[in-house]
């Protein structure tokens, strides 16, 4: 009889070790391996991730950079989409282009927040580079807080740096905007068209 009860003894205790409920364990002590803990970046408390692709970015969701990220084309943020960048001292460069399109398109209702958490991260287009202007709004948002958005030169149209068109906003907050200059027509560092609404609270707008 005392062995019987020895082994049911053995049997409860490694179902309740199985599930979390033997004495001195709590279930939900347990952390998963592939959990995302929410962090404070940048003032903003969110789930952000590492990104550490140098050849690709993403269009929605929180990420800082781990690495430099080279782009051949332009970079589209869709409609509706909600995108947290923290260049975190790293640049995204961007090479080649087809001449016709910004390096980066915001469109409707789509929100970028540009920061850079650890101070010389750049936007930044390579000397090969072919590209209307650095961003571009059409009904979108763009709040920068940081970064430095740098080397976009044009001579075609009105657009070199930031184009804010079409009912968009552009919010500065912080950061820079370098040596965009448009050799031939007008908008060097920021081109304001279509209604588009452009407000300054800090930052940094030279050599453009």
């Amino acid at each position: 009889m005392k062995k019987k009860l020895s082994k049911i003894s053995l049997l409860i205790s490694s179902i309740a070790l199985s599930f979390g409920f033997f004495v001195g364990i709590k279930s939900n002590s347990i952390t998963p391996v592939n959990a995302v803990t929410t962090t404070t970046r940048c003032g903003v408390e969110a789930e952000w991730r590492e990104w550490n692709d140098s050849t690709r970015l993403s269009t929605n969701g929180y990420y800082y950079l781990t690495t430099d990220v080279i782009l051949t084309s332009n970079f589209e943020i869709g409609m509706s989409s909600l995108l947290y960048l923290d260049l975190n001292g790293w640049s995204i460069v961007f090479q080649n282009g087809n001449g016709s399109h910004p390096a980066i398109q915001i469109n409707r209702s789509a929100k970028l927040f540009l920061f850079d958490s650890s101070g010389h991260g750049k936007i930044i287009r390579d000397s090969d580079g072919k590209y209307v202007g650095a961003v571009r709004l059409d009904l979108g948002e763009f709040n920068m807080y940081g970064g430095t958005i740098t080397g976009f030169t044009n001579s075609i149209g009105n657009r070199s740096g930031v184009i804010v068109n079409n009912g968009s906003t552009f919010n500065m907050y912080g950061g820079s905007i370098e040596n965009c200059i448009n050799t031939n027509w007008s908008g060097g560092g920021i081109y304001i068209e279509k209604n588009g609404t452009f407000n300054m609270y800090g930052g940094v707008i030279k050599n453009c």
